[in-house]
């Protein structure tokens, strides 16, 4: 299969780097002691994987974000530290009525986001609602299925800020199990019509980001699907589905695809979007025989 041509693209300058990794700094710094227990799993990981994965060749333009999405497991014990929602509160973090104590924010001249995720246990109705965290006191995390592809192989990142924090380090997916949960749940976004499916199209821009990052960052997807589905078979079917998925979104008219090329073409990566529409379409079918390969649990080389 040809590769897409994003000849068109270009990286973000070394301001916007910075500035983006400084306010990611400061959140992470606001999490304390508990950092290590956390696994970020939302739109900052595709930023850190290119900044500090070790994939040079990863220039292309990535999608932003502010919001951090953390995953949270349940229970989570205090011990000997103050609780998770005190130290947030000290940092200067407020938490709004309704969410539980789910989602934190710390108004400033850039609003710094924390929303916590955790693993969804019980009735189909809960789903997609705030669980209390055992162990702490006002902290709550939303309850979200398949998160087992996001926690089950992580890496640790070691980030080194351009603002004179010296360096810390974060939990995250690998990049494989990013893919393969972003692929098989953008579609569950779109249970609330207008936002979904501008959620569920920034998911899918995440997707082309990884898989616009070269022939090493695609090699490491495939080896991180395949190492996922030989833990744990019964993964065959997601990444099956997560495959389906992918190909009615980019065989027919759909709104996400849509969504997601109007993204592109917004963030001035593309001239038309008749360009961004085929680059995506592009990647997407990429991964789509990764997932086919990968999925079956062969190990590279056989």
């Amino acid at each position: 299969m040809n590769l897409p041509d994003h000849s068109r693209t270009t990286g973000p300058s070394h301001q916007e780097r910075a500035d983006s990794l400084e306010t990611l700094t400061h959140v992470l710094l606001a999490l304390g002691p508990y950092r290590p227990d956390l696994i970020l799993i939302g739109g900052w990981v595709p930023f850190l994987y290119q900044r500090f994965g070790g994939f040079p060749e990863w220039q292309v333009e990535i999608a932003r974000t502010v919001e951090l999405d953390m995953f949270v497991p349940s229970p989570l014990a205090a011990a000997d530290r103050p609780s998770l929602a005190d130290i947030l509160r000290e940092a200067g973090f407020k938490t709004t009525p309704g969410n539980g104590g789910a989602f934190w924010i710390r108004k400033g001249a850039t609003d710094e986001m924390i929303e916590f995720f955790t693993v969804h246990h019980g009735t189909a109705r809960q789903l997609g609602r705030p669980h209390e965290i055992s162990g702490q006191t006002a902290l709550a995390g939303i309850a979200l299925q398949h998160l087992s592809l996001l926690t089950d192989d992580t890496r640790t990142l070691e980030i080194e800020p351009d603002t004179g924090h010296g360096s810390l380090t974060v939990r995250v997916p690998t990049l494989g199990g990013y893919v393969l949960n972003k692929a098989l749940t953008f579609i569950e976004r779109l249970s609330v019509r207008e936002e979904g499916i501008l959620k569920a199209a920034k998911d899918v821009v995440y997707i082309r980001d990884v898989m616009a990052g070269g022939e090493a960052v695609r090699a490491e997807v495939r080896s991180d699907i395949t190492v996922l589905v030989n833990r744990n078979k019964s993964r065959q079917n997601l990444v099956k589905t997560a495959r389906n998925r992918l190909h009615r979104l980019t065989t027919g008219p759909d709104s996400v695809l849509e969504a997601a090329v109007r993204q592109l073409t917004v963030q001035h990566r593309f001239r038309s979007e008749d360009a961004a529409k085929a680059d995506l379409i592009g990647y997407l079918e990429i991964l789509s025989v990764i997932l086919d390969e990968s999925g079956r649990g062969r190990r590279r080389g056989k």
